[in-house]
């Protein structure tokens, strides 16, 4: 049996301005830097035996303030790393005041690909890698506790790989920074999902 955590990584100066980022190489904020201190003390008493993370800056700031606390080596994986938005990059990201409204939802996310496939990564290409990198990392582990530090859109592809579901309008993968999602790998290959976006260590004030 392999314990997987999930953790998306913290705030950065782009999510406090709503600005988009996938690809854009921005680092933790402030805020978002305390954020990852208070989740790697969730880690404190779980043993954990490997780490893997986005190669981004605010997702390997995340795993280091983990490292931190359980000595364990970040091993940095580029197909880990979020969509490439292409045109969108650094325009307004309009996913806080939409929340809740499905139609301006599947709007915007359709602006976001339409971007993508034209100017930065498709859609497709997007999940395929993601999904081939989370397979090998399921390979890799077959017992053992195993901790993920990676994005958003990253996060929702492997839950959708694994659970089905829509990973960009399904509510149900819908994940705060600095949350955590557990999931248990059977040893005959099944994935049980335990939680998704657990965040109730975290202050309440910015929660995105």
């Amino acid at each position: 049996m392999t314990r997987f955590f999930l953790v998306r990584h913290g705030v950065t100066d782009w999510i406090e301005e709503e600005k988009l980022h996938g690809i854009s190489d921005i680092p933790l904020s402030v805020y978002g830097r305390n954020q990852a201190k208070l989740t790697a003390q969730t880690f404190l008493e779980i043993n954990i035996d490997r780490m893997y993370s986005s190669s981004l800056k605010r997702a390997m700031q995340t795993a280091e303030e983990i490292g931190k606390v359980t000595s364990v080596q970040t091993e940095s994986v580029d197909g880990l790393m979020e969509m490439n938005y292409g045109w969108m990059e650094g325009t307004r990201d309009y996913w806080p005041s939409i929340k809740g409204k499905p139609i301006l939802i599947m709007l915007n996310t359709l602006s976001r690909l339409i971007s993508g496939a034209l100017a930065g990564e498709s859609f497709k290409k997007f999940n395929r890698r993601v999904v081939q990198s989370w397979k090998k990392i399921v390979a890799e582990n077959p017992s053992g506790t195993v901790v993920l530090v990676a994005h958003s859109g990253v996060l929702r592809a492997i839950l959708a790989n694994e659970f089905g579901g829509n990973p960009v309008y399904d509510k149900k993968y819908v994940l705060t920074t600095c949350s955590i999602t557990e999931i248990i790998g059977e040893k005959n290959g099944q994935m049980k999902l335990v939680k998704v976006s657990r965040d109730s260590h975290l202050p309440k004030d910015i929660v995105i």
